[in-house]
């Protein structure tokens, strides 16, 4: 527990003792005041914020007190200040001050970056950013004792639910016509939304030339919409395809929402003052005017990206990774804006082949956000049914040399793709389907400015468990009873939350006592909740781990092994998208013989590594038989594990 020592004097308040607190930390961190002689006969209140969202009360009784937990749930800057009332209603109010809380968990490891300025720049930024954050808490400390006085908020001590976006109605027909024809006006579109927004917010919106696309026919362009001072930046690419139009509409409207409707929206405001948003609204402007999937060179560009491009056997992906002009013009303009506080990148696509009605790829480099993801996912309500799957949704973790895998892997940013469903809504260019792809894309952009930080991540770190059983006596032993099914033996059982992705090896022993000859099942069962491929009953029947074993009458040491990919978030293709967060294990048995198997002891090993691949682990066999081959062959391998609804639904994405 720590404790953050503080002194009242007067009007003034100060830390005398600060400790680091960590978001999402299970600890519980306390304040603890001192008071001068002003303070006597007065009731005390405490008034907690994190980063200028609500405030929570809490009264002091013991001059000392818990800080609230929605308070110390991510990182931020959390302010503090105090005011008290007597019986003569008088009331005495401090200043505040400003307590930082470090990402969680403790953060171990190596710097992504090396850059020691970009580090140097990133502090000073927190300190500019406490100083913002200390002025205004004055404020809301009297917000906070007028509330009281009125007796309005009575129960505000309860966190409000995440605020949500909701855009004004596209209504702009004209704006859709340059793009629904086959021959879409890419320059004339963007005359229509985005130039608009040039040339009225001059201060606000800012065009860059990039350079033409493999035909050398179009020019590509990045806008930005920078605030005087922002705390991230995040990257936004449309269109690498040419049946991306819908993406690149939705955008446009929620930037024509962002310069022209901030002031009447709380969201939109907060957006709109602290981040920076850089578009690339076609990546693939050749694919847009011949409406075409590829490239002038008949490439796929979502799959010429230098993220395990080697591994990644989708049609058409180049000769090389990064191969591509248009490819290349985008890595440019990342590398361009690294140090400028990139925190988050999104792109954006279209499709009418996806499972679900709400689909988003997220990358799996790191923690990301995707339990924010899913939270926003779950909540957008689709109010439709026009084609089954409508109220569907799929988050899943990406598997492919995608643009937001390479960001994420090579800048360590939050990232994700958005898929949205062409045949939602009465097809891609009604005003109703554009305006909820705006709802979309405008939440995802709250959840990545809301989760994302520009300060450099630090890669997961490998771990080890080991786990290890003896029988205290003759009678502390478990008894295979099962002759058919397999069952649990409970004291094995492990539960382990993870917050990144690991490669799970277990490697050990059991060791049996056989009082009659039988043949003995033993699967070492590595599982998760509420994934289509690891759940406990799939692996629990998996034969790709389980021994089969004649053994005779006495003692017996079994060595055992098992592996699998962990997941630190969803990865399952249903319409809950429960959380996966925690990897069980368990030793599973059966004998041909009930009660002739004792398990006296076990040992086993579980290494986690890190994996930023969506596919690391694979179980071979060799085809054919043993005689098949001689000692100078090399058996040709086939996979047998994994296998899963993943690969089924996701085979044609963007093909």
């Amino acid at each position: 527990m720590n404790y953050i020592n503080m002194s009242v004097e007067g009007n003034r308040l100060r830390i005398k003792e600060e400790k680091i607190s960590v978001g999402g930390s299970i600890n519980y961190d306390r304040c603890k005041f001192t008071f001068n002689d002003e303070w006597v006969g007065f009731t005390k209140t405490v008034v907690f914020s994190i980063n200028g969202d609500e405030s929570y009360r809490v009264a002091l009784k013991t001059n000392a007190c818990i800080i609230p937990s929605v308070c110390l749930e991510k990182e931020g800057i959390l302010e503090i200040g105090v005011f008290g009332v007597n019986d003569n209603d008088v009331v005495i109010t401090t200043n505040s001050v400003a307590h930082h809380v470090e990402k969680g968990l403790n953060m171990v490891g190596e710097w992504i970056e090396g850059d020691g300025e970009f580090v140097i720049n990133a502090v000073e930024e927190m300190r500019r950013a406490v100083d913002e954050y200390t002025e205004t808490l004055s404020k809301r400390v009297s917000e906070e004792i007028d509330r009281l006085k009125t007796g309005s908020d009575s129960d505000s001590g309860a966190p409000t639910p995440s605020e949500w976006y909701f855009p004004i109605a596209f209504t702009d027909t004209e704006a859709i016509s340059p793009l629904s024809k086959s021959g879409a006006e890419y320059e004339q579109f963007l005359d229509f939304r985005l130039n608009a927004l040039l040339r009225d917010f001059p201060d606000y919106v800012t065009r860059k030339e990039l350079g033409t696309d493999a035909s050398e026919e179009y020019m590509m362009y990045s806008y930005s919409f920078a605030p005087a001072r922002y705390d991230k930046t995040i990257f936004i690419a449309a269109c690498l395809h040419g049946s991306d139009k819908c993406g690149l509409l939705a955008v446009s409207h929620f930037l024509d929402c962002l310069c022209r409707e901030y002031r009447n929206d709380r969201l939109l405001k907060i957006i709109h003052d602290s981040v920076k948003i850089v578009l690339i609204p076609a990546v693939n402007p050749y694919a847009l005017k011949s409406n075409s999937t590829y490239n002038k060179n008949g490439i796929n560009l979502a799959y010429n990206f230098p993220y395990l491009w080697e591994q990644c056997d989708r049609y058409k992906k180049g000769d090389a990774a990064a191969d591509q002009k248009e490819t290349q013009t985008v890595m440019s303009c990342l590398e361009s804006i690294k140090n400028d506080k990139l925190s988050a990148v999104i792109e954006l696509h279209t499709s009418n082949i996806t499972y679900a009605g709400r689909s988003v790829f997220y990358t799996r480099q790191h923690a990301n956000c995707s339990t924010a993801l899913a939270d926003m996912v779950n909540n957008f309500n689709y109010n439709y049914n026009y084609v089954d799957y409508t109220d569907e949704a799929v988050l899943a973790a990406s598997n492919n040399a995608y643009l937001s895998d390479y960001a994420a892997d090579t800048y360590g940013v939050n990232a994700c793709q958005l898929i949205w469903s062409t045949n939602l809504y009465g097809g891609a260019f009604t005003n109703y389907c554009i305006t909820k792809y705006t709802e979309l894309i405008g939440n995802t952009i709250r959840v990545m400015a809301e989760n994302s930080r520009f300060i450099p991540k630090r890669r997961p770190q490998q771990f080890i468990k080991h786990l290890s059983w003896r029988k205290s006596s003759d009678s502390d032993v478990f008894t295979v009873k099962s002759t058919s099914e397999l069952e649990k033996m409970p004291i094995s059982s492990y539960k382990l939350k993870l917050d990144a992705p690991y490669n799970i090896t277990v490697n050990g022993y059991v060791e049996l006592d056989v009082s009659e000859a039988c043949t003995v099942k033993i699967n070492p069962v590595l599982y998760q909740q509420y994934s289509s491929e690891l759940d406990f009953k799939t692996r629990k029947e998996a034969t790709q781990f389980t021994q089969e074993l004649a053994l005779t009458a006495g003692t017996h040491i079994v060595p055992v092994s098992s592996i699998t990919q962990g997941f630190f978030s969803c990865y399952n293709f249903s319409n809950d998208n429960q959380y996966t967060e925690e990897l069980y294990f368990t030793l599973m048995f059966s004998a041909s013989a009930s009660d002739k198997v004792k398990v006296t002891s076990y040992a086993v090993t579980l290494t986690a590594t890190p994996s930023d691949v969506a596919k690391p682990i694979e179980v071979l066999s060799p085809i054919g038989l043993c005689s098949d081959y001689s000692a100078d062959d090399i058996p040709t391998q086939k996979v047998i594990y994994p296998l899963g609804t993943l690969s089924e639904y996701d085979k044609n994405f963007n093909n």
